[in-house]
């Protein structure tokens, strides 16, 4: 049960349902005829919020600690001329290419200590990068200087 031999890395399937994950476990501990039913089944985990969602919150907390801070439209007719929030339905994902290259750079020792002591494959993920993720980071970045 216990060792180098017994442990299983698996990626994280984001669009499996919620209750994948007791049943992936379930299969790997040799359980998976059990009716796990029963059991809590919790909602969507590792949900990723929306520019949106986080670009309120800021700005929510910025008022309740007396900052003054305008309003989302407001902030994007500043930096781009127009008030499209569509821009900001987009997942967060603040790290631009060059971030998240440091970023996987960063652990790229211990990744390839996970390889070849214990045969794990890992894929790196690029979020896109275009000229909308450049404008969305440009809000939160325009945001956290504004609302601090």
């Amino acid at each position: 049960m216990f060792g180098p031999e017994n442990i299983i890395a698996r990626r994280y399937i984001s669009k499996a349902p919620p209750e994948f994950l007791y049943q992936d476990f379930l299969a790997a501990v040799g359980a998976d005829t059990l009716d796990f039913s029963p059991l809590y089944k919790p909602p969507r985990l590792n949900q990723t919020p929306t520019y949106r969602a986080v670009l309120e919150a800021l700005r929510s907390n910025a008022c309740q600690h007396g900052r003054p801070a305008v309003t989302l439209p407001a902030l994007l007719r500043e930096l781009f001329g127009h008030a499209d929030t569509r821009l900001l339905d987009h997942r967060f994902d603040a790290l631009q290419r060059d971030e998240q290259e440091a970023l996987i750079e960063r652990f790229s020792d211990s990744n390839r200590t996970l390889v070849h002591q214990y045969g794990v494959s890992l894929v790196s993920r690029w979020s896109s990068f275009d000229k909308a993720a450049q404008k969305r980071r440009q809000v939160l970045d325009a945001a956290m200087q504004r609302w601090r």
